[in-house]
């Protein structure tokens, strides 16, 4: 199993999120990623 940081480079951020610690937190419920 791969893992990455959903960051901007791999994934579309929607809505406010916060990356803290290797942790990408969604804030708010129209928050999200999308992978693509």
């Amino acid at each position: 199993m791969k893992s990455f940081l959903a960051n901007e480079d791999n994934v579309k951020i929607l809505g406010r999120t916060l990356q803290e610690d290797g942790t990408r937190w969604l804030i708010l419920s129209a928050s999200g990623i999308e992978f693509s």
